[in-house]
C-alpha cells in the first residue's frame, strides 16, 4: 500500500514537470 501511493506521488510529480516543461515551450514559441 505504501509503495503503490508513493509511486502515485512520484508519477504526480514528473507530469507536473512534464506540463511545466510543456507551458516553457508555448512561452517561447
Amino acid at each position: 500500500m505504501t509503495t503503490y501511493t508513493f509511486g502515485n506521488k512520484k508519477i504526480k510529480k514528473v507530469r507536473d514537470i512534464e506540463g511545466a516543461s510543456d507551458s516553457i515551450k508555448s512561452r517561447t514559441r
